[in-house]
């Protein structure tokens, strides 16, 4: 990347010449364990973020990065080069997609945020990266670089007129990238905001992968840590650690996933619905409120809430269905006879095997049943969809088997058991 000084000219855009042989083939750059590093597109070209992610993250690429690039926005306002009297913020962008700046209300006659990183990175733009455990060297190579047009809806620089263009994964005529050999798997998105009682403005980002590329737990090149935390916030909660993206596998209306709020006063917080993406059919965003066992519809309305100050991690959560839609399930499974063939399995329950659900502690607990005797266990929701699946139980080597059941919709389950010589079943009731 680059970093020049303002000419001092009176208008607002500022032309800069690079003179010099174009960089081409394969360029490093080392970085170091635990650290962020400035780092930038080198070549007379745009490059695919999502090729760069790839080739540098851990457990798929060279394992240098933990896979999601941060850009810095600096507010047109400012007029200091003094570091602590900046005012700015960084969006991030990964292969989940990419989520916008953080604008408190006021700065910069600013309370919106307006550009969201996309795919493909243009000509002279920075970045940073922050290493995996190991660190390492991050490559850039000609395998990254890609045509794109100058263009709304393709590859544009950061200060772009308009606001929607900026950095836009919208690939439009896949056939106009030349370099693509391929559509990649499809990103479902739902992107919120959160509002504190300050007028900040929080967005974020959840993804669903058509091809279950990620988890609900940490996954690298899909899950990105906050870059910035201010006295009230909002973040996706994994493993206690603040995320502003969230990537998981395929849709589930049955999931559930937390949000953490953190408060340093008083007042009125508000979450609400920004926008869906590539869902064939409209989808139901709820925020429920597990202390006072609300759902609010965010299609319909903004969730707003007088809170105290204090953390909130396990409170709210981003679910996609009521307690009511659970039950009317219910009803449904017991007038169809043909949902799947969980219909067809005996319910069996013997005084020597016990298949039950602990709400005490969220587990599956499984007694009388050998693991080496176990293929799999499935938690199948009233519509004979598997939302929880455990296979390999073999090495646990016990006869009482606990499994953790997390960030699911309260309502009815089936969970399924089955052994080498039957299948069991037993209907529960999970209530998180």
């Amino acid at each position: 990347g680059y970093t020049m000084k303002g000419s001092g000219a009176g208008g607002s855009e500022q032309n800069y010449v690079f003179i010099g042989k174009p960089n081409n083939g394969t360029i490093t750059n080392s970085i170091s364990s635990g650290y962020r590093t400035l780092v930038g597109n080198p070549y007379p070209s745009a490059i695919d973020a999502d090729e760069f992610i790839m080739d540098n993250v851990a457990g798929t690429g060279n394992g240098s990065i933990d896979g999601t690039i941060y850009f810095w926005e600096h507010y047109n306002s400012n007029t200091t080069h003094i570091l602590e009297d900046y005012e700015g913020s960084y969006s991030a962008y990964n292969l989940t997609g990419g989520v916008s700046i953080v604008i408190p209300d006021g700065i910069s006659g600013q309370g919106t945020t307006t550009k969201t990183p996309g795919r493909y990175i243009p000509v002279g733009q920075g970045f940073f990266v922050t290493a995996s455990t190991t660190g390492g060297n991050v490559a850039f190579n000609n395998d990254q670089r890609i045509f794109m047009r100058e263009a709304v809806n393709t590859s544009v620089f950061m200060e772009a007129n308009n606001q929607n263009a900026f950095f836009n994964d919208n690939v439009g005529d896949i056939e106009s990238l030349e370099d693509m050999e391929e559509t990649p798997a499809v990103i479902q998105r739902i992107r919120l905001s959160f509002v504190g009682p300050d007028g900040l403005r929080r967005p974020l980002l959840l993804g669903f992968t058509s091809d279950n590329a990620a988890t609900d737990e940490f996954d690298y090149g899909y899950d990105a840590l906050h870059s910035d935390e201010f006295n009230n916030d909002m973040f996706f909660m994994i493993d206690n650690d603040k995320y502003v993206i969230q990537g998981v596998g395929q849709f589930n209306n049955s999931k559930q996933y937390p949000l953490g709020m953190f408060l340093d006063q008083n007042g009125s917080v508000k979450v609400q619905l920004d926008d869906t993406e590539n869902f064939g059919t409209a989808i139901d965003v709820f925020i429920y409120d597990s202390e006072l066992n609300t759902y609010t519809l965010l299609n319909e309305t903004d969730f707003n809430l007088d809170l105290d100050t204090g953390d909130y991690t396990n409170r709210f959560f981003v679910t996609f269905k009521s307690v009511d839609e659970s039950s009317d399930e219910s009803t449904e499974l017991e007038e169809t006879s043909d949902l799947e063939d969980t219909s067809d399995l005996e319910e069996e329950e013997l005084d020597s095997q016990s298949i039950k659900f602990l709400q005490s502690t969220n587990e599956i607990f499984i007694t009388g049943i050998q693991a080496q005797e176990i293929n799999s266990v499935k938690l199948i929701n009233l519509l004979g969809q598997n939302v929880m699946n455990w296979n390999n139980l073999n090495s646990l080597n016990s006869s009482e088997i606990r499994l953790s059941v997390q960030r699911i919709t309260t309502g009815q389950y089936i969970i399924q058991v089955n052994t080498k010589t039957k299948t069991y079943t037993k209907k529960t009731i999970i209530s998180q």
